[in-house]
């Protein structure tokens, strides 16, 4: 084309960013290096901090739910050995003048 201009649908819109690369200086930057060094220190100790209370939670939790479980558990195993039972009747008793009682004992003593 002799010196005119592109047609618009050619022509590229140029992306140029309105505001300057360095624009904002994070407050890190700012920082001297021992000042940089103590605030990550100190963030990592309160990061620590916080990890160990959530795994003491957690902790805590698990214990109930064991805790919880084996009482469920131990309920279940107790149900099984209650049996209803007539009150009147004398059960596995046996008395001790009887013979039933009499012949299992041994025929040679101790002492």
């Amino acid at each position: 084309m002799m010196g005119r201009k592109l047609p618009k649908k050619y022509l590229k819109k140029d992306n140029v960013q309105i505001a300057p690369v360095n624009a904002f200086v994070p407050s890190q930057s700012k920082l001297s290096i021992k000042e940089r060094a103590d605030l990550e220190e100190k963030e990592a100790m309160a990061k620590k901090i916080k990890q160990d209370k959530l795994f003491k939670a957690q902790q805590e939790k698990n214990k109930e739910k064991q805790r919880l479980a084996y009482n469920e558990a131990t309920f279940y195993k107790q149900q099984k050995l209650v049996h209803w039972c007539n009150g009147h009747d004398q059960g596995n008793y046996v008395s001790i003048h009887s013979d039933k009682f009499k012949s299992r004992e041994k025929n040679h003593e101790y002492y």
